[in-house]
């Protein structure tokens, strides 16, 4: 059986006839990548319009997407993460999109809206969410981050954008991350959790615009479930019908695809209003 580095961060494990099959984070994330590539192809003029209706910077929108999606599980970057992956234990008390959230907190200045659509994105990416999301700092122990593979994993950013022709819809110059420290204290993370809720509940509450709120959102929030969740499922699916002897893999994904939906209705508006006239 080949062996996995100890230097390789690792995302996936999937389990079959008592044997592991890992896939890097490089791997899961490039995935993850060309599903919203061939979303953006097969929706470019659906988001041109979303934009438009929203009155968003659509390359921005784009590039926050791309960011979003490269930097969903960076979370995973931490030493406890690693080793339980790798020994097939669960990682309640480290939940990757808790710490993930808080190692980019600072760093998502220049935001598609008002609100930081792509944190509340990763934050919530593997569960419903709402206020009490992750708010009992008890429940976690203190995470060890790979500071040195966090830093290249973000500066690698340019590399696979430029790779995959992310160039063709957006430019894209790099993303800064400052670790203030390597291992923060749950009570701390849990006070930037709080003051984070708090300040979108506020902003919420005094500009009622719920509409465009949600609806931006629940788009951007959307398109990393479909990235992430097929992703996944497909690296799922490859190793079942695999039969060789690799058990590490970096990207997987040949066709996205086949990942992407099309909404095919030749008279959206007629389909779901019938005789009734849109307000």
């Amino acid at each position: 059986m080949n062996c996995v580095s100890s230097s390789e961060m690792l995302a996936k494990l999937e389990l079959k006839n008592g044997e592991k099959y890992f896939q890097t984070l490089e791997g899961h994330t490039k995935d993850a990548l060309k599903i919203l590539k061939a979303y953006i192809q097969g929706n470019y003029d659906v988001i041109t319009q979303f934009c438009k209706r929203w009155e968003l910077n659509k390359e921005k929108f784009l590039r926050n997407l791309f960011l979003t999606v490269y930097l969903h599980d960076i979370g995973k970057l931490k030493k406890e993460f690693q080793e339980n992956i790798r020994q097939n234990k669960r990682s309640q008390k480290y939940p990757h999109a808790y710490y993930g959230f808080f190692l980019l907190y600072e760093s998502f200045t220049d935001k598609v809206i008002e609100i930081p659509i792509e944190l509340v994105a990763i934050l919530g990416h593997h569960t419903q969410l709402y206020d009490q999301l992750y708010s009992d700092h008890n429940q976690f122990e203190r995470p060890t981050f790979l500071v040195d593979k966090i830093k290249e994993f973000v500066s690698n950013a340019t590399k696979i954008y430029t790779d995959l022709g992310f160039n063709e819809f957006f430019e894209f110059n790099g993303f800064g991350i400052v670790v203030h420290e390597s291992k923060p204290k749950p009570k701390a993370i849990n006070k930037v959790r709080n003051e984070f809720v708090r300040k979108i509940n506020e902003f919420v509450n005094e500009n009622k615009n719920w509409e465009r709120i949600k609806s931006i959102h629940t788009y951007f929030f959307a398109i990393l479930q479909t990235c992430d969740d097929y992703a996944s499922a497909h690296f799922s699916k490859y190793i079942q019908d695999y039969n060789g002897e690799q058990r590490l893999f970096d990207s997987v994904l040949e066709n996205p695809n086949e990942y992407v939906p099309v909404l095919r209705v030749d008279n959206p508006i007629k389909t779901v209003l019938g005789d009734k006239d849109p307000l």
